[in-house]
């Protein structure tokens, strides 16, 4: 009775206790029906350890456990699809100032004005930059200077392009050019490349023809050429020589004739040495 009391429930205690009472007192079927007890309860509650019973009724709802650890960090996902393109963002604040850049490689050059309708050719391995025509002189409707290159300077020789740039007028006023070139068509120039800078040298009245610094070859050899500045309220001009621009040794011993534009009517008339010729 105290094995089962300690080894099984108290029901089958209870029982054998009562077996056992039954057995001093009566002593003829208390082994059998020992055995039949026995039996029974295996069958309802099984053999420890050896039978499982048969399933008991669901028990009550347990009490709310406590929160557990949280879990170890999963592994990582696949990489999603590529999403939908989103709307432009604001307009950004204005960035800070750059640096200042590298300098720039300064390439030496040289403007060749033929004073004809014909191009200047470059001549030897110099290179052919641009062709274009001598532009001399821009002015409004009253005479003031609008635009007034060095025959030296690049600007002062214009492509197909930039003459026509040039020739949009900047206001509902009459605008006139002036072209440095024959009695109707402006000059033809070229812009030639050179290796090196050039250094113009102009003799002296006599026409004595100056020779080249040590170091330096001739391109070509010209007439000293007094660049003229008008005064269109006066007519009158003042000359001004650039010794150092190329644009004061021209080929011809003459000075060229200034065709003037008129942007409304077209050729109106021709300069020569700054006065006018109808």
């Amino acid at each position: 009775c105290v094995y089962f009391f300690v080894k099984c429930k108290y029901s089958i205690a209870l029982i054998i206790v009562i077996a056992c009472v039954y057995f001093f007192v009566n002593g003829k079927y208390s082994i059998p029906l020992i055995i039949v007890i026995a039996c029974v309860y295996f069958f309802v509650n099984g053999v420890p350890n050896v039978l499982s019973g048969l399933k008991g009724d669901k028990g009550d709802t347990g009490v709310k456990g406590e929160k557990g650890d949280p879990g170890q960090d999963g592994a990582p996902g696949a990489k999603g699809e590529r999403g939908a393109r989103g709307p432009p963002g604001n307009m950004g604040q204005p960035g800070q100032k750059g640096d200042r850049g590298d300098p720039g490689i300064v390439q030496p050059y040289v403007i060749m004005h033929s004073l004809t309708s014909e191009g200047p050719e470059c001549g030897g391995t110099r290179a052919e930059l641009h062709r274009g025509f001598s532009v001399f002189v821009k002015t409004d409707y009253r005479g003031d200077v609008l635009y007034q290159p060095d025959l030296g300077n690049a600007m002062s020789c214009v492509d197909d392009d930039e003459k026509e740039e040039l020739l949009k007028p900047r206001s509902r006023e009459c605008e006139h050019i002036y072209w440095v070139g024959t009695k109707h068509n402006p000059s033809r120039c070229v812009k030639c490349k050179l290796d090196t800078s050039i250094d113009v040298k102009h003799g002296s009245l006599s026409g004595t023809l100056p020779d080249c610094d040590e170091g330096y070859k001739p391109l070509w050899d010209g007439y000293s050429f007094l660049r003229y500045t008008f005064d269109f309220i006066s007519e009158s001009t003042s000359d001004t020589l650039d010794p150092k621009s190329s644009g004061t040794c021209l080929k011809q011993p003459h000075a060229p004739i200034h065709c003037q534009l008129n942007e409304r009517t077209g050729w109106a008339s021709e300069f020569i040495n700054g006065k006018p010729r109808c």
